[in-house]
């Protein structure tokens, strides 16, 4: 919904503009937290008596606009003097059946210790420059509040190392073993090898592509050496032991289960380096002229009258009503006013002679005559291309071979993944050459 949105609304849902609100409700608990910590950091002996003036300063300023209800930008540092039941964290919008996922619990233990205590530094040196009082230093939960969050909530912990149990505590304990597949750096007699051992074992086997194209191209390579396998666009096929799928997409790395008999063995790992996406060319539309891009003298050309001299922007009054209408001039003092609306209809002069180019006349054939011989013009080129083309076709060329295991092995490792344009391209241009 914007300005110009001309429908009618029952309803409207306005969502709140920021995360952290201050409601009247609590507004007064604010003001009171707020002053007692003031009051407090303001006794506090480290600080020196400059940056305890500069601290009075800014937090009394603070009070004073969250008691007249000013728009705060920093809201943030409100946070500690707000009821903490006043808060939601991201698991709190979670469904009640929802499954979480919690990844290297000890990793993430970690990486919260490291935060912290780059927290803490940073908190330091500005408590001590009179930005920050005492109760700053509780901005965030802890790992705690994350564990009673989690509450009775289903949620699964994956680690790579057995240990102890961290801030997270767990019902069941279920082992399993992975590794990593084999990186084939486009060495198909490998991969061959590997698969052929995969099928014995009665493995089920996934192969992920990445686009289309090349899983298609590797189905028919596989094929060419005996390896039964289909290639599918769908992930909900079934797999039974000792097939071999391949499907359309791309992780990071390949996987084997051993115990489940399951291995996924990536784009990556057979062709190397993935691929990148081609940047889409943007299309060519044809610019808009602006009267900014325009200075006085400029030629133009007017698609109805030909090509004039810029005058500048003139106000007019036509039936009472004003606006700004381009002045242009054309040959014997001539002028046309066009309406800034239209001016789609005009073009900066670009030509051989654009220092001093002929200007046309208003109410004469002659510009009608010059767009005639352009388009006469147009349809000579035209007509020679067509006969060139002609010839080409009739004249007798080479016939090149279809592609062999050389060329696309050659096709598999280009780093990037082809348009569609580009792919149709290519196909045809191997049709004419065939």
């Amino acid at each position: 919904m914007t300005q110009r949105s001309l429908d009618t609304l029952t309803e409207a849902y306005i969502t709140p503009a920021h995360e952290i609100l201050i409601l009247d409700e609590y507004r007064e608990q604010i003001l009171k937290n707020l002053r007692e910590d003031l009051d407090l950091t303001l006794g506090r002996e480290e600080l020196k008596a400059e940056f305890k003036d500069k601290l009075g300063d800014k937090f009394s300023s603070l009070l004073n606009n969250v008691e007249d209800n000013v728009f705060i930008s920093n809201r943030d540092i409100l946070v500690p003097y707000i009821d903490l039941g006043e808060f939601d964290c991201l698991i709190d919008y979670l469904k009640d059946n929802a499954i979480i996922l919690v990844d290297e619990p000890k990793r993430l233990e970690e990486r919260e210790k490291f935060f912290r205590e780059d927290f803490l530094n940073r908190y330091r040196d500005l408590f001590v420059a009179g930005e920050l009082l005492n109760s700053h230093v509780n901005m965030f939960l802890g790992p705690d509040s994350l564990e009673e969050s989690l509450g009775e909530r289903i949620y699964i912990e994956t680690s790579s190392i057995l240990s102890s149990k961290g801030s997270l505590s767990y019902k069941d304990l279920l082992g399993f073993t992975s590794k990593s597949t084999t990186s084939y750096n486009g060495k198909l007699e490998l991969l061959i090898e590997d698969l052929r051992h995969y099928k014995r074992e009665k493995y089920k086997i996934v192969i992920s592509s990445g686009t289309q194209e090349r899983g298609q191209r590797l189905s028919k390579r596989l094929l060419d050496n005996n390896i039964e396998n289909s290639f599918t666009s769908s992930l909900d096929k079934e797999i039974a032991p000792g097939e071999i799928l391949i499907v359309e997409g791309s992780l990071q790395g390949g996987f084997e289960y051993p115990k489940e008999k399951m291995v996924l063995i990536n784009d990556r790992d057979i062709f190397g380096a993935g691929k990148k996406l081609s940047r889409k060319p943007r299309k060519k539309s044809k610019k808009t002229l602006a009267f900014t891009d325009l200075k006085l003298g400029d030629y133009v050309v007017h698609e109805n009258h030909g090509i004039g001299r810029y005058e500048g922007v003139e106000q007019l009054d036509i039936q009472g009503i004003k606006k700004d209408y381009l002045n242009i001039r054309y040959r014997d003092g001539d002028k046309l006013f066009v309406p800034i609306d239209q001016m789609h209809l005009i073009q900066k002069y670009i030509g051989a002679d654009s220092d001093s180019p002929r200007v046309n006349k208003l109410s004469s054939a002659e510009w009608a005559k010059t767009k005639l011989r352009a388009k006469k013009a147009v349809e000579d080129m035209a007509e020679e291309l067509l006969e060139l083309y002609a010839k080409r076709e009739s004249a007798r060329g080479f016939a090149f071979s279809e592609d062999g295991n050389w060329q696309r092995e050659f096709e598999d490792y280009f780093p990037y993944e082809e348009t569609e344009g580009q792919l149709r391209s290519i196909e045809e241009i191997k049709a004419d050459m065939e």
